[in-house]
């Protein structure tokens, strides 16, 4: 399966805007944390099948860009996110401009093979001029 990059960023702008935290009056805090299924419903995501969005879910997680947790119960899998990791932060920050992305894109489709890593470099090199 391909990994699509546009994806991977607008999950990541979803999650950050749709992922809370809850502090209680003991100053307890606690993570509102999202369903891989109420993501694929989001409305920002709803030009990406399901298959790509969970897709890129999961490599983000291998990536370390998100926490998330599995749930399985009768040959189903469900995944948890719970929170945006600081490397998925500082990833989305040099990503998250426009014309950064654009500029990014561009740059990673001259080189071919790109991966979350290259194109994190490719952002920081766009970001550096």
């Amino acid at each position: 399966m391909k990994l699509n990059y546009d994806c991977v960023r607008d999950i990541l702008l979803a999650l950050e805007e749709n992922l809370t935290i809850e502090v209680d009056e003991d100053e307890c805090y606690s993570f509102n944390t999202l369903f891989s299924e109420e993501i694929c419903e989001l409305d920002s995501l709803s030009k990406y099948s399901k298959q790509d969005i969970i897709y890129a879910i999961i490599k983000l997680y291998e990536a370390g860009y998100i926490n998330a947790s599995t749930m399985s119960a009768d040959d189903l899998t469900d995944c948890i996110i719970s929170d945006i990791t600081y490397d998925g932060h500082e990833f989305l920050q040099s990503i998250k401009s426009d014309p950064v992305w654009d500029k990014v894109k561009r740059v990673a489709d001259k080189v071919g093979s790109i991966s979350i890593p290259i194109i994190s470099s490719i952002a920081n090199q766009v970001l550096s001029f």
